[in-house]
């Protein structure tokens, strides 16, 4: 039985004797030609020596005998970089994250590279990546460094900013668990928020704008948990940023137009929301947000239009149909406030939603309790409009029929009166009365 000559030269190397161990895996790779981990131990000698041609050399042949080696794609990188080879150990790192995407000490060498090459834009990245997963696995001191060589890269904006003190700032329980410029990051401190964790979220949001301060996501989020906390102002400051650096992002206009609502700033709200419903016009739950914007300057047609709108998009969100009952109802238009209301209670109790049914039940019966003294004093204008219109057409009432659709198709969403008295001033001016 011949010997096993790798376990030999690995067990000599783990003892110090490099020359043996060296001797050893030569023997071994005679012995078995085509044994990649044969050529991968030996450039593991050669490194540790120094001579980083020869381990380069090595791990390329463990390599070409097993491309799915990927600890060669790592160590190649390494010498690569000490043989200022960096595209190479650039191109070694991709393929090696291309299969293990949380890798951290392969972002972490690829930063140096990227940076040793000049490439510090990518460097940022890699450095940024590496450090968001160091601290995923409670490696500290490790993300603390990559902070470092970002602070060191991009000395102006981190400069305003002080490293964290990772111990003590962040906890096991707040920590990010995905990549900085994944969308599951942003989704996970959003949800954070929902469930009533805002605190775990604003650490985590402001720890990726500490990591990069242009973050245009990282701003847009916060302010969103702001907004949530009731925090307007800090709300519109992270938005205001956002938009700084993007301004012509839907989404946070968007969420600005929603807070400034909040405010009362109902036209900076609508001119943030008319540039959302641009970009998303299908988009029901911004014509239903600006509709509360119009509400909220008592423009009431405008709003029973953009509720209208929102409900042929999204016909069964009950609470849509609640905004524009009190839309119509502060127009006095009582009979389709009430039908709104019946239409908001049929969903709440298909939905068994019963907190939400007996708050809109009460809402409704306070209206039904208003509607007949207004109905009175609504059918008494209407009536007289209709005998003062109906005398200016000569009694043909087919007449004034034509003539009031033709202005709600030029002013849709009014009420009746309003109707009857545009056509009669219409007619008296052209009579000159």
């Amino acid at each position: 039985m011949q010997p096993d000559y790798l376990c030999q030269a690995m067990e000599l190397w783990q003892q110090g004797d490099r020359s043996a161990a060296l001797e050893a895996f030569k023997q071994a790779i005679q012995q078995q030609p085509h044994a990649a981990e044969a050529y991968y131990q030996r450039g593991l000698v050669y490194h540790d020596l120094g001579n980083f041609h020869a381990a380069s050399f090595d791990y390329t042949q463990a390599l070409s005998l097993n491309p799915d080696l990927l600890k060669a794609y790592y160590a190649r990188a390494l010498v690569r970089v000490a043989l200022k080879h960096f595209q190479g150990a650039i191109d070694d790192l991709d393929c090696l994250l291309a299969h293990k995407p949380d890798y951290a000490a392969a972002y972490d060498l690829r930063g140096t590279a990227q940076r040793k090459a000049g490439n510090l834009p990518l460097a940022l990245i890699s450095f940024r990546q590496a450090a968001e997963l160091y601290l995923k696995q409670r490696d500290v001191e490790n993300s603390r460094r990559c902070l470092e060589q970002l602070k060191q890269l991009r000395p102006r904006p981190l400069e305003q900013v002080a490293i964290p003190l990772l111990p003590t700032q962040l906890t096991v329980s707040s920590l990010p668990t995905s990549v900085l410029r994944s969308e599951e990051f942003y989704a996970q401190a959003l949800t954070r928020a929902e469930t009533g964790d805002c605190l775990g979220a604003l650490q985590d949001l402001d720890w990726a704008l500490q990591l990069d301060p242009k973050d245009v996501k990282a701003y847009g989020c916060r302010g969103i948990v702001y907004s949530k906390q009731k925090n307007w102002q800090k709300a519109i400051a992270d938005f205001n940023q956002a938009l700084r650096l993007s301004p012509q992002e839907p989404s946070i206009h968007r969420n600005r137009g929603k807070t400034r609502i909040q405010l009362g700033d109902y036209r900076g709200a609508i001119a943030d929301l008319n540039l959302a419903i641009a970009a998303e016009p299908d988009d029901a739950t911004l014509l239903w947000a600006r509709g509360d914007a119009y509400q909220g300057m008592q423009d009431y047609a405008t709003a029973i239009a953009d509720y209208t709108q929102a409900i042929t998009r999204l016909p069964e969100h009950p609470e849509i149909y609640l905004s524009r009952a009190k839309a119509y109802a502060c127009q006095e238009e009582i009979k389709q406030a009430i039908e709104d209301y019946q239409t908001a209670l049929s969903y709440y109790c298909e939905t068994e939603d019963w907190t939400n049914y007996h708050r809109v039940l009460d809402l409704l019966k306070q209206l039904q309790q208003t509607a007949p003294a207004k109905s009175v004093v609504s059918t008494a204008t209407t009536n007289s409009l209709r005998q003062r219109l109906l005398w200016l057409v000569g009694g043909h009432w087919e007449i004034a029929e034509r003539l009031i659709e033709q202005v709600r198709a030029s002013h849709p969403g009014r009420e009746e009166t309003w109707y009857l008295e545009k056509v009669i001033q219409d007619l008296e001016r052209d009579r000159g009365e």
